[in-house]
């Protein structure tokens, strides 16, 4: 896992109350986070290593 800070916390804040988020919001972030290049995956997202797995 890289430790960018690429996480909910950058986000949301600690102690956030997730059943006050949005199920949109929340499906938003995870689209957002999976799009992010990483170094662990040679500078693939894990939405792109998640769809060559599948493939």
């Amino acid at each position: 896992m890289d430790t960018d800070g690429g996480g909910a916390g950058r986000w949301y804040p600690k102690g956030t109350d997730f059943s006050r988020v949005s199920v949109q919001a929340i499906a938003a972030l995870e689209d957002r986070i999976n799009a992010i290049h990483r170094r662990s995956l040679d500078g693939s997202t894990a939405l792109q290593c998640f769809l060559q797995e599948s493939a």
